[in-house]
C-alpha cells in the first residue's frame, strides 16, 4: 500500500511538471492583460482597507480655514489624500485606514499629509513622495534611531538637572524603557531614578526624554 501511495505521489508531481513545461506561452498582449488583472485584484484588496468616509472631501462649512488657505490647490489635495491612504494601506501592518488628512505642517507650496492606520500607527508623506509611484510607505514607528546614544543622552540630561551635592541612582537597565512612538515617530526614553539629598532623604523620580529627527528634544522629570 505504501508503494502504491508513493508512486501516486510521484505521478502527481510529474503531471504538474509536464503541465508547466508544455503550457502554452502567453502572447505579449495576454501577458500584459494578465499583469493588469493581477494589479487590479491587488488594488481592490488594498482599497477594501479604506472606508469611503475617510476620503470625504473637505467642504467650506466644515473646513472654512483650510479651504481659504488651500482652495487654489484643493483638487490636488483631495487626489493626494487618496494616494496617501492607498500607499499606507499597502503596508503589511496596516489593516484599516482610519484617517488621511492634510497636515498642519503644510504650506501652499509644500503640501504634507498624514495617514493613521489600525495596528501600523501613523504614516507621513510629502507631496513629492506621493508623486513618486515607486515610493514605499514607511510607518513612523519604523523610524531608525541610535538607541544607545539617545538613551545615554537622556541620562546626561538627568545628571545635569540634579544638584551635584545629591546622590543620584539611575536604573539604567531594569528601570529604563525605550520605544518609537507609533504616531509621532519620536524616540522615547522613560527611566526611573532616585535622588538622595545631603540629609539622607530619598525621592523617587521618573525622567522622560523625547527625540525627533528634525525637531528639538524634550525633557521632563516628575515624582513617582
Amino acid at each position: 500500500m505504501k508503494k502504491v501511495l508513493k508512486w501516486l505521489f510521484f505521478g502527481f508531481i510529474a503531471l504538474i511538471v509536464i503541465s508547466v513545461i508544455f503550457a502554452p506561452d502567453l502572447t505579449p498582449e495576454e501577458q500584459k492583460a494578465f499583469e493588469e488583472k493581477q494589479k487590479a485584484e491587488e488594488l481592490a484588496k488594498v482599497e477594501e482597507k479604506i472606508d469611503e468616509a475617510v476620503l470625504a472631501p473637505y467642504d467650506k462649512a466644515t473646513y472654512p480655514k483650510l479651504l481659504a488657505k488651500y482652495g487654489s490647490r484643493i483638487d490636488e489635495v483631495e487626489q493626494h489624500r487618496k494616494i496617501a491612504a492607498t500607499k499606507a494601506a499597502m503596508h503589511d501592518d496596516c489593516t484599516e485606514v482610519w484617517a488621511s488628512e492634510l497636515s498642519e505642517d503644510s504650506t501652499i507650496d509644500n503640501l504634507r499629509y498624514f495617514v493613521d492606520c489600525k495596528d501600523a500607527g501613523r504614516f507621513e508623506f510629502t507631496e513629492q513622495q506621493l508623486k513618486d509611484e515607486n515610493a514605499v510607505a514607511v510607518a513612523n514607528s519604523e523610524t531608525k534611531y541610535d538607541e544607545a546614544k539617545l538613551t545615554q543622552e537622556c541620562f546626561d540630561l538627568i545628571k545635569a538637572e540634579i544638584d551635584s551635592t545629591a546622590k543620584l541612582t539611575l536604573h539604567e537597565i531594569a528601570g529604563t524603557v525605550t520605544m518609537v512612538n507609533k504616531n509621532s515617530g519620536r524616540f522615547q526614553v522613560k527611566t526611573d531614578f532616585e535622588v538622595t539629598n545631603a540629609f539622607g532623604v530619598e525621592t523617587e523620580y521618573t525622567g522622560m526624554c523625547l527625540f525627533g529627527k528634525d525637531i528639538p528634544s524634550e525633557f521632563e522629570i516628575f515624582e513617582r
